[in-house]
């Protein structure tokens, strides 16, 4: 008994030992290869929420609460990340050295999986517009980084004065916008809103080719382009930036933010005005007024790590745009209202959750102007609400599988006035695999419900190879779009004087598209390279087609497309 007791006894005094403990520290300095120190560089222990950044100097000091192996991740952006296993027993000083990232292959993207993943191991080609980029360019738009950044990429003004876009022969309709993966509402002639996109509020820029409808849905058939706002990551950051240029262009900017232990804040505000002027060909014999226009955005988002498995997010954002048309009586108004929250909630240190809700509105007004007056002419509401989870069974071996409802809702001069609405309900799964060291499969499909027209379903497969410095990517994805309720509900007088009906058809069926691309990129040190084929075939293309006696125009699914072709791209 007394043998019992003893061992009991040692067993209690040991374990109490161990519980009291002190904490290990990790501290050191973060430089790069020239010895220059990196302020403000992420230093995570991988498989727990420890973490911490250096400071000013490049020095950094992380606790971790016992003793044990642990591999450290470092990040610092427009440099390789770089990780290292080390042991801890006692406080010990690691000092780290990270290399250049010239060609950005270690950036991480999260549009190609809906998982976060080395753009050099992104399984179909992905194009990443870094902070460095945006910054470097000094672009007064996002249209303009965009049409300077990526190739085949065009913006056009269209008749109200808003933008369009085309990528490689696609237009707007066939391009899914998105904010931090969300859709964007306001979609007036084919193309949503640019003029609500802020610069200034922008981390990077994520942008993939060919459909992609498998994890994102209708209208994603020529590609997707998401775009991620910034994440605070000092104490205090301040920006602040001005533009002048002709026709009174002017453009004044500027961010505030802050992060704390368990909470950041960023606010961000821009501010826009350009005049009207008339553009003349070199024999002055025709001319176009180019419009012009106030714009106004506030967005604000805010992190809140509730503990450490569970952090929330808040998004708010305001724009109003007042058209310069040169009607001194009449011109238009647009707004936008939008917020967002979501959850994510990391279950272990192998699987997550994230739960989601969006709410995007977007109006139109006719804006007279001797007596300030506005007249809703336009509405459009979109509610996303979003479950998905992530299981990861080993390194390289990642299941999401995912639940969304979205409803849109319109009101518009077009339809008399009406308002109509349609329903989403989806599913969608996605098995990301590397088959070995070298060989990487990520296959997986969506199934979307419309109350409208019924089930549609996206397959998608996605296989590389690596031979280094080779790379090869073959995919087949289905996309489709949605026929729009525009395209369903219109009965619209086009001119108002009876020169014809423009005429709705509720009975429309999805756009089907089935995208094959086949790729090979060479990379290394400071070159990369990269050819690109594709073919996109779509069938049951909603078009415009004239009655016999030529009084009304219908929405109808009469039309087909090929478009085939290739690009190579040199960085």
């Amino acid at each position: 008994m007394k043998t019992i007791l003893l061992i009991l006894v040692s067993i209690l005094i040991t374990g109490n030992l161990s519980a009291n403990e002190p904490p290990r520290q990790v501290s050191g300095c973060i430089t790069d290869e020239k010895g220059e120190t990196l302020p403000y560089a992420n230093i995570l222990v991988k498989g727990t929420t420890h973490g911490t950044a250096s400071d000013l100097d490049g020095n950094y000091r992380l606790v971790i609460p016992k003793p044990g192996e642990y591999r450290l991740l470092i990040k610092y952006a427009g440099f390789a990340p770089f990780e290292q296993r080390v042991f801890l027993s006692g406080d010990t000083t690691i000092n780290f050295r990270l290399k250049e990232d010239a060609l950005n292959l270690n950036e991480v993207t999260v549009t190609a999986t809906r998982t976060p993943k080395l753009l050099k191991d992104a399984p179909v080609i992905t194009r990443v517009i870094t902070a460095t980029d945006i910054k470097k360019l000094n672009a007064v738009t996002v249209q303009d980084l965009l049409a300077t950044e990526l190739p085949g990429m065009e913006f056009t003004r269209q008749m109200d004065g808003q933008i369009a876009i085309n990528m490689q022969g696609m237009s707007g309709k066939y391009v899914l916008f998105l904010i931090d993966g969300e859709r964007m509402a306001g979609e007036t002639l084919n193309n949503v809103d640019y003029n609500r996109l802020n610069a200034d509020h922008i981390e990077r820029i994520e942008i993939v080719k060919g459909a992609a409808s498998a994890l994102y849905g209708s209208s994603a058939i020529g590609g997707v382009v998401n775009i991620i706002t910034k994440e605070p990551s000092k104490p205090l950051e301040v920006n602040v930036n001005g533009y002048y240029g002709s026709n009174n262009e002017q453009r004044y900017g500027g961010t505030i933010g802050t992060k704390q232990k368990n909470v950041s804040s960023l606010t961000s505000v821009m501010y826009k005005n350009r005049d009207h002027y008339i553009l003349r060909n070199s024999s002055r014999t025709d001319s176009a007024i180019i419009y012009g226009g106030k714009d106004l955005s506030v967005d604000e988002k805010l992190s809140w790590k509730l503990s450490d498995k569970i952090t929330l997010t808040g998004k708010g954002g305001f724009y109003t745009r007042l058209a310069d048309n040169a009607n001194d009586k009449k011109t238009d108004r647009y707004r936008d209202y939008n917020g967002s929250v979501r959850m994510n909630y990391l279950i272990s240190d192998k699987q997550d959750l994230t739960v989601s809700y969006l709410l995007d509105r977007y109006n139109k007004y006719d804006h007279y102007t001797k007596n300030d007056v506005d007249s809703l002419n336009y509405r459009n509401t979109q509610h996303t609400a979003r479950a998905q989870y992530n299981y990861s069974f080993t390194p390289g071996n990642t299941l999401i599988g995912g639940a969304e409802f979205f409803r849109d809702e319109l009101m518009s001069y077009q339809f008399n006035g009406d308002t109509h609405a349609t329903n989403d309900y989806i599913l969608y799964a996605q098995h990301d695999f590397n088959v070995t060291e070298k060989f990487n499969l990520v296959y997986g499909g969506r199934m979307d419900y419309y109350n409208s027209f019924g089930a549609h379903v996206s397959p998608n497969v996605s296989l590389m190879y690596k031979l280094k410095p080779l790379t090869f990517r073959t995919s087949y994805s289905r996309g489709f779009r949605a026929p729009s309720l525009k395209e369903m509900w219109t009965e619209w007088d086009m001119g108002g004087m009876n020169m014809f009906i423009i005429a709705g058809d509720p009975n429309l069926k999805p756009e089907i598209s089935d995208n094959f691309s086949l790729s090979a990129e060479y990379s290394r040190d400071r070159v990369n390279f990269s050819v690109i084929g594709y073919y996109n075939h779509i069938k049951d293309k909603i078009t415009t087609i004239f009655s016999a006696d030529r009084d009304t125009s219908y929405y109808r699914n009469v039309d087909k497309s090929k478009l085939a072709g290739w690009m190579r791209t040199w960085l």
